[in-house]
This record gives structure tokens, sequence and C-alpha cells, in this order.
């Protein structure tokens, strides 16, 4: 028995190799997808390993096998032993024709062994088949050859016996019947016995094959098995690093739900050897990607006016972001710009905005009732950008929210957007109750403030995550106007990782 494996990019080219080699008799053990191992298996595609066999000791051949005579009086006959081509086995194929492909690259042991004893079964129905007809049509032949040399041997008996004497004695045809069945009994024995033998033999030959096929298919296992029993510091490795990351995220204040969520999905995507900067790298892109991009102020001229409101409670920063976004906008793309503030709950917050309007050459318009906005629409439309302060408030204090509403109200949708600003110093738990009631009123993307003023920036991710409402901008400072960016995803996950 010839066993081999060939490897190729296709289960079809796999298969056309080992008909090149094994011919088309050849029958297939196995079919299975090899995956490349460590970080190579990121850019190289699994390739498909076929296991082929082939009987040496088979004759394949065409031409049936003539019946050979046995001289009279040698009880045994030798038969040819020679495997015909066995009729109804599939032979080698390609994809779709023959073998059947198996449903996905991760097929288990049970799907190879249940294969390899299926063609162990349908082999050996079709010999125990092929064996049946060749042994009636020998017993066929041997009697009619048996039958001819006993006629032969008895009329030269006769003839020499009719010289000699008279009258001419013959065997009785009844007696000459009875020693032909039971010699063709005798040779039916004989070839049943010599059958079960060979069959025997072939089964034999047949289970070494499959159980060497099999023993091949879990070789990669078992040495990775194998090598993990040896070196239990191996097998730890990854579970380690993971530990110490996911430490290292806690210890950023990320909650544990997010964290657990990121370092399952690196488990899964690596393999358990990975080294401690593959284990990173997956980390770090997972965090990249859950922050997403920024949601920021797309200024173009010519475009219908846009309305931007700045939500938040009190003392978050509203007022000196606002100074801040209008200087970029003023002095970085020249935008013709104007200010709106309804903040007139607080001392001094008109004069506090009034001062950076002054210092820009920007209008400033100060409502005190919601309503007036609808008023200052027509007046605000020559502008590009304007920038509406709102007063901040509790959000526990509903009324205070309802009239936040209503000055959102008097703008459309489509002209509107909106920020919520949060102070990153704040705890989680009550950021999620703050944009929980604002989320409620309107649709907003996020501004951490004050992000200076805390060592750990976990409650961004958190943030991002619980809302799944866009990020904008980050501020770090009180200097206007530099101390604001857009959210930076890559120096988040640093923070969050160092």
């Amino acid at each position: 028995m010839i066993i081999k494996k060939y490897l190729a990019k296709t289960e079809k080219d796999a298969i056309e190799k080992a008909k090149e080699e094994l011919g088309s008799n050849a029958i297939v053990m196995n079919v299975k997808k090899v995956h490349p191992r460590g970080i190579m298996r990121i850019f190289l595609r699994a390739k498909v390993e076929v296991t082929a066999a082939l009987d040496e000791n088979t004759s394949y051949t065409e031409e049936k096998p003539q019946p050979k005579t046995t001289p009279v009086g040698d009880k045994r006959t030798k038969f040819d032993v020679s495997i015909p081509p066995l009729e109804g086995l599939p032979p080698l194929e390609a994809p779709g024709k023959g073998v059947p492909k198996p449903s996905s690259s991760t097929s288990g042991k049970a799907d190879n062994e249940g294969t390899n004893e299926e063609r162990l079964s349908q082999l050996l129905n079709l010999l125990e088949k092929q064996m049946t007809d060749k042994n009636v049509s020998t017993a066929t032949n041997g009697t009619q050859a048996r039958s001819s040399a006993g006629a032969s041997r008895d009329d030269s008996r006769d003839g020499r016996e009719s010289v000699r004497r008279e009258p001419v004695r013959r065997e009785e045809p009844a007696r000459r019947e009875e020693l032909i069945r039971r010699d063709s009994s005798d040779r039916r024995a004989a070839q049943a016995r010599d059958d079960r033998e060979e069959k025997e033999e072939i089964r034999k030959r047949l289970n070494e094959a499959s159980k060497e096929s099999r023993a091949s298919d879990r070789k990669d296992t078992d040495e990775s098995d194998r090598e993990e029993a040896d070196n239990p510091e191996k097998k730890d490795k990854g579970a380690i690093y993971r530990d110490l990351i996911y430490k290292k995220l806690i210890q950023n204040e990320v909650d544990e739900s997010i964290a657990d969520a990121i370092l399952d999905e690196a488990k899964r995507a690596l393999p358990k050897d990975a080294a401690v900067d593959q284990i990173l790298g997956s980390v770090y892109q997972r965090i990249i990607l859950m922050i997403g991009q920024p949601y920021t102020i797309n200024y173009k001229p010519n475009e219908p006016t846009k309305f931007v409101f700045f939500l938040g409670s009190t003392g978050v920063g509203k007022t000196t972001t606002i100074a801040k976004l209008a200087s970029r906008l003023k002095l970085e793309q020249n935008c013709k710009l104007a200010l709106v503030t309804a903040d007139t709950y607080r001392v001094a917050a008109v004069e506090q905005l009034r001062v950076y309007a002054d210092i820009l050459s920007v209008p400033l318009h100060v409502i005190y009732h919601p309503e007036e906005l609808e008023g200052m629409l027509d007046d605000l439309q020559k502008y590009d950008v304007v920038l509406v302060d709102t007063a901040g408030c509790s959000h526990k204090n509903t009324e205070q929210i309802e009239e936040i509403q209503t000055l959102l109200e008097q703008v459309p949708i489509s002209k509107r957007l909106v920020y919520l600003c949060l102070s990153a110093g704040t705890k989680y738990r009550d950021l999620k109750e703050i944009a929980s009631v604002y989320q409620d009123i309107t649709d907003y993307s996020i501004i951490f403030t004050k992000l200076d003023e805390t060592l750990s920036s976990g409650v961004v991710l958190n943030m991002k995550v619980s809302t799944k409402c866009p990020l904008s901008y980050v501020t770090n400072g009180q200097n206007v106007p530099d101390d604001i960016s857009r959210i930076d995803a890559q120096a988040i996950a640093k923070q969050l990782m160092s």
C-alpha cells in the first residue's frame, strides 16, 4: 500500500498532483486544510492537503482473467488472486465530480474518521461482490473442464478395455456425476478459504492505512500538545501577557466588561504561543477601532448656515470650548462666524463670551427665552457657522432640560449640530446618567474637557462604547485656542496601555 500526501493551493490542484504520480486508480483517504502557523497566517492563505493511497500489489487491467484447468488428481486449484479494477468505487477526481468536498476548513477528527470508514466499507463490499462472481465463474469452468477430462479418460480406458475383453464396461453416469459434484464442492470450499484469507489480508492492510492517515492528521496537534505538556511555562505565556494587559486597562479605569471583550477578541484572533508584541498590537488595533473617527465641524464656503449647540452640566467648560473653536474657525479657516448665548443664569457668563467675541471681531447675540432664537434665524442666515452656548444645569433639573429642548427645536434638525461637553474627571457612573438624560432629547457628539486634570483616559473609551455616540474633540488646558484638538484614537490607545 502506497500512501502519500499532496499539498496545493486548492483541493483540485492537490488531487491532480496525486493523479499524476499515483494514477487515476488511487483512492482519496482524507482531505483537510493546513493553516500557516504564527504571524505568517495573516499574510498567507491556507492550503489543502490530500492524502491518497494506492495498493502497489494490485494489478489494474481491463482484460478479464482466463479460466485455468486443473490437472485431474489435484484437488486444490490455484486461482489468480490479482484484484481487477473495483467497479463502482469513485476514482480520484476533481472536486464536484467524485470526491465529496469537505464542508469547511475546520472539519473535526470525527469527520475525517467517518470518511475513511465509509471508503473502507465500500471497498470491502465491492471486493466481496467480485469474489462471489469470481467463485461462480471459476466453479463453472472447473466443472466443465473436469467433465471433459473425465469423459476423455473414460473413453480412452473404454477403448483400451474393448481391445482386451468383451463386453465393453462403461462407468455409470450417476456415479460420474456424483464424483464431479464432490470434486466441485471441494474446489468451492478451498476457494472460499482462499477468498476469506485474501479478504482478511486486504482488510488488515486497509485498517493499517486508515490508522496511518488518521495519525498523520493529528500529528501537528499532538506535537503541539506534547510541547505544552513538557513546557508548562510556554502553555501559559500568552495568558500571562493577557493578564498583564488586562490589569493595565483596569488600572486606567476601563470598564471590566469592555476590557474582557477586547482581550477575548485578541485571544480568538491569535495562536496560543503568540508573542507579547502580537498581543499588544491586537489589543491596540481593537481600541482604535472602538474609538473610531472624530466627528468635527466641517465648514465649507457657500453651504447653508450651520447652528452648533453646546450642552453640558455647570462648570464643564462649555464657554471656553466655544472660544477655542471660534478662534480656530476664524483664524485658520477664515469662517464667517457669529456667537449666540442663552446662558443668562450664571453671573458674568455673557461678559466672558463677549470678551472673546470682541477679540475675534465677531457679533454676539444674547437670548433670554428659547423662542427668541426663532426670530433671529433670518439675520443669522448670512453667517457660515453660528455657535450657540446654552445654560449649564444639572441633569436632574427637568425644567431646565425642557428649556434646552425647546431651544434646540427652534432650528431644523438638518441645520444643527449638537455637542455634549463632559468632564473627563467625572465618575463613569455619573457620566452615563448625564448622557442618558440628554439622549432622550437629541442626538449628539461628545467633547471631553479637562483631560489634563485626570491621570486616566479610560472614561473616553467607556463612554464611546456605552453611548455609541461619536467622539469629536478633547480639551487639555485653559489656553485659547491652543488647548483643544480632535480626538486621537491612537493617542488614547497608547495612554490606556501605558
